[in-house]
């Protein structure tokens, strides 16, 4: 069964925090039911001009973090691995 891929906007400055691994997860409203060894390929966005930069980061989900206790209802903090990265 092929990987499922969910594709989603990233903006500054988390698509560079990222993008030089400073940042290894995620925190995305959870209206994707996202799943473990699923892939994320974040797309750099710019909101004032509407556009895509052309940069992506392709990631595997590696954990996920659901919980009440430790997450807003509705959210959830993504583990991931960059596979690859392209400008």
């Amino acid at each position: 069964m092929p990987f499922k891929i969910h594709e989603v906007k990233c903006i500054q400055p988390w698509f560079d925090d990222v993008w030089t691994r400073r940042k290894t997860f995620e925190v995305r409203f959870n209206d994707r039911n996202y799943e473990v060894n699923e892939l994320l390929l974040l797309r750099e966005y710019r909101p004032t001009s509407k556009t895509y930069t052309g940069k992506e980061i392709l990631c595997e989900i590696t954990y996920l973090l659901n919980h009440p206790q430790f997450v807003l209802e509705g959210f959830v903090i993504l583990q991931i691995n960059i596979l690859r990265m392209r400008l």
